[in-house]
């Protein structure tokens, strides 16, 4: 049953960043990073609200969703405002960051 958590979040993490980026192309990629850190807050309460496995199901799947807005536009935006010769170690020390921040939420 916890397979179904998992699968829904996987599946609508991906599908989910082939619409994000064109929305930061359109609307910045600054502004959707942050949107989409706020719904993805917001997703995460309503994750520890739920009641029933099919609400924590579709909680998880929209949590995803949100989520997909965060770290790959990071790296895109990252790519626009950092030069080229200091991106790498920048870039770098995002990913550090986010793995940390992943691990450490677990």
């Amino acid at each position: 049953m916890a397979a179904w958590v998992v699968t829904v979040f996987g599946f609508s993490y991906g599908v989910s960043q082939l619409f994000f980026g064109p929305l930061g192309d359109r609307y910045g990629k600054y502004l959707v990073i942050a949107w989409g850190c706020i719904a993805c807050a917001a997703t995460a309460l309503l994750c520890g609200l739920v009641t029933d496995f099919s609400g924590l199901v579709m909680a998880r799947g929209l949590g995803s969703a949100t989520a997909a807005a965060v770290i790959p536009l990071s790296m895109a935006w990252l790519g626009d405002v950092i030069p080229y010769e200091e991106r790498q170690s920048v870039l770098a020390r995002l990913l550090v960051g986010q793995i940390l921040g992943l691990s450490t939420g677990v």
